[in-house]
């Protein structure tokens, strides 16, 4: 008997948004003050954030659970400060942050006058092998209309890759019995005959691969294969 594909849209403009002074968040998922019914989070994925820090402002955020922690400016670029690690992260890196349970961690702004803004992505992580630890990916965007491995911290994994408009790929997954969340940084796709916007999610499930096709050019995807239920 086949499983019946599972499929969940989250939009753009349905985040959630959260403003103090000098830093703006928007959230894919339930986070902080902000809840709703519909914006649980999802099984290893428990944070996408879209965050915007002013000048010379910083952001403390602590994790509840062994956490892959994933850093990606799309304005600038960043600092981050843990107890063991600090560094600086610029446009065209990514960087992870394994952080154990109850662990702390500071983003600052290093510009004395320029906003930036940069995506945070939280991965539970139940491997029992999972240790503290740091790593920084450079994303080179010259290789385009393909996905790009930016992590493979087992049991989860995720690409990203900036499209020409009309270009099409399909993403295998490495395990059948996970699930796929999508997430769109630029530009306009379709993905499982699904329109998606910048900063629109979708995830999916009962599914063994992920089509998509680029509707405008320099469109940006991320694809995370994940554990679904923890």
């Amino acid at each position: 008997m086949s499983t019946q594909l599972e499929a969940k849209i989250f939009l753009n403009n349905q985040r959630g948004c959260t403003k103090q002074i000098g830093h703006t968040s928007y959230h894919t998922f339930n986070c902080g003050a902000y809840f709703s019914p519909y914006r649980e989070p999802i099984g290893a994925l428990q944070l996408i954030n879209e965050d915007t820090l002013s000048a010379k402002h910083s952001i403390d955020m602590l994790v509840d659970s062994n956490t892959d922690v994933i850093l990606i400016p799309f304005v600038g670029g960043l600092e981050f400060k843990t107890k063991t690690y600090n560094g600086l992260v610029s446009l065209g890196e990514l960087q992870c942050l394994s952080l154990l349970k109850n662990s702390e961690y500071t983003i600052l702004n290093p510009y004395p006058n320029d906003t930036i803004s940069f995506l945070q992505i939280w991965l539970r992580n139940s491997s029992i092998s999972f240790s503290e630890k740091n790593a920084t990916t450079h994303i080179d965007f010259n290789l385009r209309n393909q996905l790009r491995t930016i992590f493979s911290l087992e049991p989860n994994f995720g690409c990203i890759g900036i499209f020409d408009g009309r270009a099409e790929t399909i993403y295998d997954l490495k395990n059948a019995n996970h699930g796929v969340f999508v997430f769109i940084l630029a530009g306009a796709f379709e993905v499982n005959n699904r329109l998606l916007h910048a900063f629109d999610g979708l995830w999916l499930k009962n599914i063994i691969e992920v089509e998509f096709e680029a509707l405008s050019d320099n469109a940006v995807i991320i694809i995370l294969e994940i554990e679904d239920e923890l």
